[in-house]
């Protein structure tokens, strides 16, 4: 019999997962397959993965191996160009399908003759559950009009996930651009021919993993490729679309991204670089002041001695000599860690032991930067570092704890009580990124 539904699953260097894949969808008690495994030049055993599923295993399958890496893109768009179904849908190596959901997408096509294609939501989860069908049917169904570009940016976080595609219509007037992910602009492809259906219950799992794109969220690309997915869907539409449109699109799905790649910065212990991409949610009012003032009370020391270590390394300094007060035996200590090369040394100044002077001052406020005689080493105030490292405007002190540590404290009690309960944002800053 012919198969009801094309999976297409690009892949490469992940036969593990695939093989976890493949298992769950050879499950599949209700829809006859068509599975498609483009693999992009893996050098792992891909290749014996899939010959444990050629035969008997769907109603039919193809596998093809480029010779070359031609990007994640370009290979979907191959895989999907040989889909024969009358669905078709890619499917990651590290995710799971819902057989219900599927089933349940591919019946709104079938009652909606109107629309091209459906699509659903996605759970994250940190191992590969085969067998697993959590679907639970949606209380509702969204419908983006034929055409309705600007309803499309309003809701453009409907795109996180591939679509159920006509695949006529697919492949007779679409295709994955491949100087992005592709994602927006098939949407934005797929309204000109039709509606778009959405739900938000979950069709399928994915595996959080080190090697899933989520990972690379901080890499500079990674948003330019965002803000070209948003610029190619918008320029593809049939009528011209205001630029006020273009910017609540990039400003919804970039602020989502932003606070992504913030917690990806989290898990890979750079204050610094979430500190750069909370400014920028800031920047564009996509993240909360209460957000902001519990990710300086958990983080804007470590940002600051990051900071400071970074300056220290870049100047190549060898010799520094830290201001004998309190507050910074604790930060004396942590910047011998972090930097095991420097000689990091606690003692009173003397203005007169000139001659003696060290590569650099590391002293608590700018106050004591006058101590520095003309001609010396260059002075470092670390309150003055903590000033930049800031992203709100709430005036701040720094107590220093019984074992020496500091602590931010605000000095406005409206700003204190937001540490009272911990924001949305600040939940999603704080959650995990691992494999069980």
């Amino acid at each position: 019999m012919n198969a009801q539904i094309s999976i297409c699953i690009p892949t490469r260097d992940r036969a593990a997962f695939l093989r976890d894949c493949l298992s769950h969808l050879k499950g599949f008690r209700k829809l006859r397959l068509e599975v498609i495994v483009f693999d992009n030049a893996s050098d792992d055993d891909t290749s014996a993965v899939v010959r444990e599923f050629q035969r008997g295993s769907f109603a039919r399958f193809i596998h093809h191996r480029h010779a070359e890496d031609i990007g994640v893109a370009r290979n979907m768009d191959a895989a999907l160009r040989l889909a024969t179904a009358p669905y078709a849908w890619i499917l990651s190596d590290d995710d799971i399908a819902y057989e219900d959901g599927l089933i349940y997408l591919m019946q709104c096509l079938e009652r909606s003759a109107a629309a091209v294609a459906a699509c659903g939501g996605y759970e994250t989860v940190h191992r590969m559950n085969v067998g697993a069908d959590h679907f639970k049917p949606p209380r509702s169904v969204g419908v983006i009009a034929k055409g309705d570009i600007e309803a499309l940016a309003a809701n453009v976080l409907v795109t996180d996930g591939h679509p159920v595609m006509r695949r006529e219509i697919f492949q007779r007037h679409c295709r994955m651009e491949e100087r992005g992910f592709g994602l927006f602009p098939l949407y934005g492809r797929l309204l000109r021919y039709g509606d778009v259906l959405h739900i938000e219950s979950p069709v399928m799992e994915h595996l959080t993993n080190p090697d899933s794109l989520s990972t690379r969220l901080t890499e500079p690309w990674f948003m330019d490729v965002v803000s070209a997915d948003i610029e190619l869907a918008i320029a593809s539409a049939e009528r011209a679309v205001p630029l006020a449109v273009l910017d609540r699109a990039k400003n919804s799905l970039q602020g989502a991204v932003y606070l992504q790649a913030a917690r990806m910065a989290r898990i890979q212990a750079d204050a610094l670089l979430m500190r750069h991409f909370l400014l920028r949610a800031k920047a564009i009012h996509m993240i909360d002041e209460a957000s902001l003032v519990h990710w300086e009370t958990a983080f804007l020391i470590d940002a600051a001695m990051q900071r400071m270590a970074q300056v220290l390394q870049d100047i190549g300094a060898k010799r520094a000599f830290v201001e004998d007060v309190p507050a910074l035996e604790a930060i004396s200590a942590r910047l011998a860690l972090m930097l095991p090369e420097l000689d990091c040394r606690t003692r009173r100044l003397d203005k007169r032991a000139a001659q003696d002077w060290p590569d650099v001052k590391i002293l608590w406020n700018a106050g004591d930067a006058g101590d520095r005689p003309t001609g010396g080493s260059p002075a470092f105030s670390f309150l003055e570092i903590v000033d930049w490292c800031r992203v709100t405007q709430s005036p701040i002190s720094i107590d220093v704890d019984e074992d020496r540590n500091c602590r931010i404290r605000y000095q406005q009690p409206a700003v204190a009580q937001l540490l009272a309960d911990s924001p949305r944002a600040f939940q999603i800053l704080m959650q995990d990124y691992r494999m069980a």
